[in-house]
């Protein structure tokens, strides 16, 4: 399989801590990934993850922090 590297943007609705969200995100679904807090109310969190493409990648990693934190929404994803 091969490595991906990209990172997604996602707001968070009503978090009063965007660091506790971060560390919950890193011992949870994303040990494999750098998460950087934006403002109080954004993440990015940039992956290097194995998978079949891109695409899938991408679904699943935004799919794992979106089930780890209820109030994250997927704004943007790039490729690096």
């Amino acid at each position: 399989m091969q490595t991906y590297e990209f990172s997604l943007t996602f707001s968070l609705a009503g978090v009063d801590d965007p660091k506790r969200v971060v560390q919950h995100l890193y011992h949870t679904t994303c040990h494999d990934a750098l998460i950087c807090i934006i403002d109080e109310e954004h993440i990015e969190v940039c992956f290097e993850r194995e998978a079949p493409s891109l695409s899938l990648a991408q679904e699943n990693a935004i799919s794992d922090v979106v089930g780890c934190v209820s109030n994250a929404n997927f704004i943007n994803r790039k490729a690096i």
